[in-house]
């Protein structure tokens, strides 16, 4: 008899553990169209490129199964502030070099983010899969601000840009989490009906 109560509060216990994940997912689901509904608007700023001062972001697909990477370089603006700017995708048979001198770039700005499926940067291969800024600040050598600049520049001397993009995936976690609590509110009345 005892048992039979100990296995009804851990499946309590994880019933409200996975609606309080259902909860939560939902509430992200909704935040997530809250800024697609919203999407940062495009502006541009004046500055040059720092060609020396550039990575690959490796492992990158361009949507169409063209397998290649992010190029990645230091945009320092007219005002002296340095920005990581995210230029585009290049398939990986091209070689990319920013533009010199004075440019006017179309951006919006996004604050950078890692997957938990990407491995990790390993500067010193030259081998990097996201953007940290901090990472990035030590490895160029140069203070930088911590908004990502994505390019909304297209032309021969520019990478294909990237979109705004927001992945939102929230919806089938929020279902997940209701199913299990669904299945634990099974299993916990299957051994009520067994304690009577």
């Amino acid at each position: 008899m005892g048992k039979k109560y100990s296995i009804l509060g851990v499946l309590a216990a994880l019933t409200l553990l996975f609606i309080g994940l259902s909860v939560w997912q939902w509430m992200r689901y909704n935040e997530k169209l809250a800024i697609l509904a919203n999407p940062p608007p495009i502006t541009s700023i004046q500055g040059q490129f720092a060609p020396a001062k550039t990575i690959k972001l490796l492992g990158r697909t361009n949507g169409v199964g063209v397998v290649g990477y992010d190029v990645i370089t230091l945009f320092t603006a007219d005002n002296g502030e340095n920005y990581i700017t995210h230029l585009g995708f290049m398939a990986n048979d091209k070689v990319y070099t920013p533009p010199t001198g004075r440019v006017t770039l179309e951006y919006y700005p996004q604050k950078p983010h890692k997957s938990p499926f990407q491995p990790n940067n390993n500067p010193q291969k030259g081998e990097f899969y996201y953007v940290d800024p901090m990472e990035l600040q030590q490895y160029w050598g140069t203070q930088l601000n911590d908004i990502i600049l994505y390019s909304q520049n297209s032309g021969a001397t520019y990478p294909s840009p990237r979109p705004f993009m927001v992945l939102n995936n929230h919806l089938g976690y929020c279902l997940t989490w209701a199913g299990l609590a669904l299945v634990a509110i099974f299993f916990g009345a299957m051994v009520i009906k067994k304690l009577k």
